[in-house]
Order: C-alpha cells, then structure tokens, then sequence
C-alpha cells in the first residue's frame, strides 16, 4: 500500500503530521509514503 498526502504545498494547513503518517503506515503495513503537490510538485 502506498499513502500519498496531497496539497504538500499547503503546510501551515496541516491536519496529519508527517509522524503520524508514518504511524499509520507502520499499522497497515504499508510500503511507501510520500508527500506532493499539484502546484509545486
């Protein structure tokens, strides 16, 4: 499972930090995070 958070551009909006991303990652055994954005890339 690969878990992408979007609109990374948008930091000071944040609702899940980059920690808990990776928590959630690690419960679900997931593969791959990353972060991006269509208007920075």
């Amino acid at each position: 499972i690969f878990l992408i958070g979007s609109r990374a551009d948008l930091a000071e909006n944040r609702e899940v930090s980059r920690e808990e991303a990776a928590v959630f990652l690690k419960e679900i055994n997931g593969a791959f995070y990353v972060e991006t954005s269509s208007k920075t890339g």
